[in-house]
């Protein structure tokens, strides 16, 4: 049989027989499809079975359609992932009445930022006029047609509690697929210099690439740490990374929290035990210092590069990078000889 060369463990692991299974699984016996998150560059990938990305539902279309959409979309993605590796197998309630379940793919806790985590695509709320009310608070603001978007709400799929717990069990399934595969992978390369990958499993690797889907279940419970206790500093750790990754995300002590399954209070009294400033000051600094990145382009303007670093406010802007920087964007500008 004629053999090609890979080089991304993960892509190989995303077209694994068993993998496959359980998406077709999934689809059939709840109705919703399962991605893939995986971070490439600064980007937060949605990725389907053959590893490019899965469009979206006409309903997060419609929310993305706007600038102001698609930051909550961005700040929401980020938490999904942040809850899974935090929290193991997770619920994560996204734009008010819109749901997904998220588990991380086992692998190098010390990397949870860089870690895969395998999603569910969005689902309603079983009681769909409480998660209509629900999102229509969460979307107000946003220059969205309601009607549409409520048309589009009332087509996502609504699970009942037999088949949520399904979609939790394949969600956790496909994680463990993955990592069995990636790690099969990483092993050959390891032992070859070069990974061939074949159009179909051969003999050798059958018995590891066609594992049924319960054997798939052990392992992940065998090779997760959803059994363990997490700490505070490793959650703090993961919130300081996804933070520095892209700071002008929306993100709020509220979102976050939630994703941790903490109250606010908990997770502000965590975060400044764990770096000595509060949150809203970390995320303040980490625009204020994308923001001097951006003044050093001298066709953008201070309220452009404020909106960029997640600043709606080019007043507030100002002054937040007055008090760090002891200068404001303007003058700092001047002093550095942008202008």
């Amino acid at each position: 049989m004629q053999l090609t060369l890979a080089s991304d463990p993960i892509q190989i692991a995303l077209a694994s027989p068993t993998l496959a299974k359980i998406y077709t699984m999934a689809e059939k016996s709840t109705g919703i499809s399962l991605v893939v998150l995986r971070r490439r560059g600064d980007a937060l990938l949605r990725l389907n079975p053959s590893g490019v990305e899965a469009p979206l539902p006409v309903f997060c279309q419609i929310i993305r359609a706007s600038e102001g959409g698609r930051e909550r979309c961005a700040a929401c993605r980020s938490l999904v992932v942040l809850g899974a590796c935090y929290r193991g197998l997770t619920d994560y309630c996204c734009h008010g009445g819109m749901s997904v379940v998220a588990a991380p793919v086992p692998g190098d806790d010390n990397d949870a930022e860089g870690r895969l985590v395998v999603s569910s695509c969005a689902f309603a709320d079983a009681d769909t006029e409480r998660g209509w009310r629900s999102l229509r608070r969460h979307a107000h603001g946003l220059p969205v047609d309601m009607e549409q978007l409520r048309k589009a709400y009332e087509r996502l799929p609504v699970l009942t509690e037999e088949k949520l717990a399904l979609a939790r069990w394949l969600v956790d399934a496909a994680a463990s697929a993955i990592a069995e595969a990636r790690d099969y992978a990483v092993m050959r390369m390891n032992a070859s210099g070069s990974l061939p990958v074949e159009k179909s499993p051969s003999k050798d690797t059958a018995p590891v690439l066609k594992r049924d889907i319960a054997e798939a279940l052990r392992l992940s419970r065998d090779l997760s740490f959803k059994g363990e206790r997490p700490t505070g500093a490793m959650l703090i750790d993961m919130v300081v990374a996804m933070v520095s990754r892209d700071p002008s995300i929306a993100f709020t002590v509220g979102d976050v929290a939630k994703a941790a399954r903490m109250t606010p209070n908990h997770f502000s009294t965590l975060f400044r035990r764990h770096t000595g400033i509060t949150f809203v000051e970390f995320l303040a600094a980490r625009r204020v210092a994308l923001g001097q990145e951006l003044l050093r382009d001298p066709t953008l303007s201070v309220g452009e590069v404020a909106r960029r670093v997640g600043f709606g406010d080019a007043s507030y802007f100002s002054r937040r990078f007055r008090k760090l920087v002891g200068a404001t964007p303007r003058e700092w500008r001047e002093t550095s000889g942008i202008l």
